[in-house]
């Protein structure tokens, strides 16, 4: 299932006006990234990402855990939640690198004054060090007394995130496609309308239609012609849970498909009765 003479066409730069309130508000975000960074210290990361500029909506960023650069996509987990609406901060849920490397991660969502978003603050700290210190402090102290170290405390909203860090859109994409099709469990070969409709239905809710080019990546993928995914959407939007969020596409390259074995996976019931959401959130 991989198709050759794919094209790759650029990222197109959304027009954003050089004098309005949201681009120097934008302005002054990036400007404070590389200096927070350096006052929090060696193992943190500030990343701000001008969701006017969806998916390549990296900015500026200080410090280097993630490996990310300005023009860079923005995460699966904030890709997500602008897609569903959900614009509210989100403070210190774990994530992790690309590497495996343990972060807290907290997400600030920058509103203009009518509520609507429009730029994020994002702030990545290294756990590995402060595991080794709390590792040492607790050694320390089992000489001396009762243990005294305590994990860092996560706030109830934040329980049960995860986000994965993708270098580019490309990125994103393939594993978003990746992992939506794993879920099902059913090899594409096998698959029936349902079981297609289901996939297109995850990613919908996972944001994914708002990236241009995506359309032909899932139909390659699912082995269907690209209106059939047309199709697929436009009952699926019509559906009352439907999110208001803009439907703006922005460009990604052209993607190749590579094979994946879905052979040795259990094949899965598809409920059509209520929506589905992703087993596993991933990364900022």
């Amino acid at each position: 299932m991989s198709p050759s003479g794919a094209t790759r066409p650029t990222t197109r730069k959304p027009i954003v006006p050089k004098h309005s309130p949201n681009t120097e508000l934008v302005a002054m975000l990036k400007a404070l990234a590389v200096p927070l960074a350096q006052a929090l210290g060696a193992g943190n990361e500030v990343v701000v990402h001008d969701l006017s500029r969806v998916p390549n909506s990296i900015v500026a960023i200080g410090g280097e855990l993630t490996g990310r650069r300005v023009g860079g996509p923005m995460t699966d987990l904030l890709l997500r939640h602008l897609r569903q609406d959900h614009t509210d901060n989100l403070l210190r849920y774990r994530t992790k690198t690309p590497s495996g490397q343990p972060l807290l991660s907290s997400t600030i969502f920058v509103k203009d004054g009518e509520g609507r978003p429009i730029a994020c603050l994002c702030v990545n700290t290294d756990l590995a060090r402060w595991s080794q210190a709390q590792a040492m402090l607790t050694q320390f102290m089992a000489e001396l007394g009762p243990e005294s170290g305590q994990p860092a405390r996560l706030s109830e909203s934040s329980k049960g995130l995860s986000e994965t860090f993708p270098i580019t859109v490309e990125n994103l994409t393939v594993a978003s496609v990746e992992r939506v099709i794993s879920e099902i469990g059913v090899p594409i070969h096998l698959m029936q309308k349902q079981h297609k409709l289901e996939v297109v239905r995850r990613l919908e809710a996972l944001g994914l239609f708002l990236i241009r080019d995506a359309v032909d990546y899932v139909a390659r993928a699912l082995e269907v012609t690209r209106y059939t995914i047309y199709n697929y959407l436009s009952d699926l939007r019509s559906e009352p849970t439907a999110s208001s969020w803009p439907t703006r596409r922005a460009t990604m390259k052209r993607l190749p498909l590579e094979s994946t074995d879905y052979s040795s996976r259990e094949s899965v019931a598809v409920d059509n009765s209520s929506p589905v959401t992703s087993k596993k959130p991933h990364a900022l």
